[in-house]
């Protein structure tokens, strides 16, 4: 099938595009078969890497726009070994401890908004018990820059928060 459109090309070296080629099956209740793909600019060569799929799903991504549950970790240390691997759940989860050692056992246990952030951070683990809320790109940046404050908090952050609510008290 021969596709018009404009050229691909990767973009500027500070910015570079990703290119993507996907292929969709309309039917829910039929299999596909699909092998031996071929994507050329004028000419060129193949521009699909593993278009065999000898490599399995190498280079390629699976996704489902309609149904998507049967392929969804319903559980946020599941969904984060699926997509992390098993480094990434270690790293994850040391995060996770540093943090809530940090805000509950070092000194940044007496800062005013030590049970704050915990209690946030096990609410968020509460939930993520039954869903994946890392699949949300937002609701991880927030959870992620989170735990990063909460292994950042020092005494002295806790001093000049104590000084700032003094001042504006008088």
């Amino acid at each position: 099938m021969r596709l018009d459109g404009p050229l691909l090309n990767g973009g500027v070296w500070y910015a570079p595009r990703l290119k993507m080629f996907s292929i969709g099956v309309e039917t829910q209740a039929g299999a596909a078969d699909i092998d031996d793909l071929i994507l050329t600019e004028f000419g060129s060569q193949n521009l699909l890497a593993n278009q065999h799929f000898s490599n399995e799903m190498q280079r390629w991504f699976f996704s489902s726009d309609r149904d998507h549950m049967p392929w969804h970790a319903k559980n946020l240390q599941m969904n984060t070994l699926f997509d992390q691997g098993i480094f990434g759940l270690i790293t994850s989860t040391f995060l996770l401890l540093a943090a809530l050692w940090r805000l509950n056992v070092s000194k940044a246990s007496s800062h005013p908004l030590a049970p704050y952030l915990t209690s946030g951070i096990i609410g968020f683990l509460v939930v993520g018990l039954f869903d994946s809320l890392t699949d949300v790109p937002r609701l991880a940046f927030v959870f992620y820059l989170l735990l990063i404050y909460s292994i950042v908090l020092t005494e002295k952050s806790s001093r000049n928060h104590k000084k700032f609510a003094d001042s504006r008290a008088h």
